[in-house]
């Protein structure tokens, strides 16, 4: 098991990026498997060809969206203690389309440099 920092700390920081992403006028920010997963929600994720990406909306409720069969390992994660929805996608869906549908119409997005 991989050590993480307290669940409490992980809430924090998701706050603090999302207050960035207000005063800076981004709608979301689009988080894929890398060190600012692993920073922001514990999760240590596989980098796969598959898409896994956490939705932190400037307002809302944060969500990760993942390949089915990685459901499993991201609720075992500090994921599943801080209570992010885990949205999946399958082999046919779009999982593009998934992380669309969680933003605004014509919204200001920001990645991060691993997308």
């Amino acid at each position: 098991m991989t050590n993480h920092p307290p669940v409490a700390d992980l809430a924090a920081r998701l706050e603090r990026a999302r207050l960035a992403a207000r005063a800076t006028e981004v709608d979301a920010l689009l988080i894929t498997p890398g060190p600012d997963l692993r920073y922001l929600v514990g999760y240590d994720a596989i980098p796969l060809e598959r898409l896994t990406c956490l939705v932190v909306p400037a307002d809302g409720d944060v969500r990760v969206v993942v390949p089915g069969l990685e459901k499993p390992a991201a609720l075992a994660s500090p994921i599943g203690e801080l209570g992010i929805d885990v949205l999946t996608w399958g082999e046919t869906d779009d999982p593009y389309a998934l992380v669309a549908s969680l933003l605004p119409e014509h919204a200001r997005v920001a990645l991060d440099n691993h997308m």
